[in-house]
């Protein structure tokens, strides 16, 4: 089963439905191999998770092996890289014979899949600059934490900071309005004294003293 960038699941295309036809294709360069042919030694690269370019349906077989010749040099290619190439669907020889063994465990046979030499080559993307961005990504993250944990404290210190003027000011505006009503009961006093002292300027009876009942 394949997976598409959407995340639906979808079955894999047979390559053999696109029999004698030309497309683009991706893959991820996966490991390098060799083998003895005539006494010379033949270098291969795999190619994993095979997919159609234009739609990116992954195929059956989802990998392939192909001979390491030069256009793959000229295309700087290395592990883990994902390469876009163009080739050719036909038959083609698969496996390997050897003279020295009676029994090999992949003899040749014809079978269909990619022409031996794609038509070209280009590296869309390399491995180690998955792994460039990765490493920023972890490091913008780790300095995103950093000014979290700073912000919490600032904002705990502030907040405690709030909590210590909050009950001085409450602790003020408690003296003030004491003060002030000790101020205004004082003034009452004087006030009642001046007036009565009035009165008696003018011979109010009211201040004059009470007189003992005969």
């Amino acid at each position: 089963m394949g997976l598409f960038a959407t995340g639906v699941m979808t079955r894999p295309q047979p390559l053999a439905t696109l029999r004698d036809e030309v497309h683009r294709f991706t893959g991820v360069i996966d490991r390098f191999g060799s083998f003895l042919q005539n006494g010379a030694t033949i270098r291969t690269l795999c190619l994993r998770d095979l997919r159609l370019a234009s739609s990116q349906q992954p195929l059956d077989p989802d990998h392939w092996w192909f001979p390491h010749r030069e256009i793959w040099s000229q295309a700087g290619i290395r592990s883990g890289d994902t390469v876009l190439f163009t080739a050719k669907v036909q038959r083609c020889t698969k496996g390997w014979h050897d003279p020295r063994s009676t029994c090999s465990a992949n003899p040749r046979r014809q079978v269909l899949g990619f022409s031996a030499t794609p038509r070209s080559v280009v590296v869309v993307r390399r491995l180690d600059d998955d792994r460039q961005q990765l490493a920023a990504l972890e490091t913008a993250l780790a300095l995103c934490q950093r000014h979290l944990s700073e912000a919490i404290r600032d904002h705990q210190q502030l907040a405690g900071h709030y909590a210590t003027l909050l009950a001085r000011h409450q602790a003020l505006q408690a003296l003030t309005f004491g003060q002030s009503h000790g101020r205004f009961t004082v003034n009452l006093t004087a006030a009642r004294a001046w007036g009565c002292s009035a009165r008696c300027d003018r011979h109010d009876p009211s201040c004059s003293p009470r007189q003992p009942a005969h």
